[in-house]
């Protein structure tokens, strides 16, 4: 595999798939759970916030180790979907979908249809 990382190998503390979170009131606009998913499915990517440089006014900025989002990445395969990031990650062999979930198996997350509804 290769040693660049595209996702994320594990949600981070505050992301917003995890079933803790249980609005979008904790910290996303409301609908903005909805709109990532829905972006994933068209080929966006959502970066984890972790990884997103910012500048002094807490604005990204370009240039920036950006990683896919592994709660947003999580959702996706439990649903039998990925992303275009996902599918390119893998074909360069630096992504494994069966290790990745494996990893993850005890991560709680949205399931797709109650993410995609926001």
């Amino acid at each position: 595999m290769s040693s660049v990382r595209w996702v994320q190998p594990r949600p981070c503390a505050k992301c917003p798939f995890l079933q803790r979170f249980v609005g979008d009131a904790d910290y996303l606009r409301p609908g903005r759970r909805s709109e990532i998913i829905n972006g994933l499915l068209h080929g966006a990517s959502f970066p984890c916030h972790e990884t997103v440089l910012h500048d002094s006014d807490g604005e990204p900025v370009a240039g920036g180790v950006n990683v896919e989002c592994a709660g947003a990445a999580l959702v996706l395969l439990r649903a039998g979907r990925d992303s275009q990031l996902i599918r390119i990650a893998e074909r360069m062999g630096a992504f494994d979908e069966d290790e990745f979930l494996a990893r993850n198996e005890d991560v709680r997350v949205w399931p797709f249809k109650e993410a995609q509804r926001g």
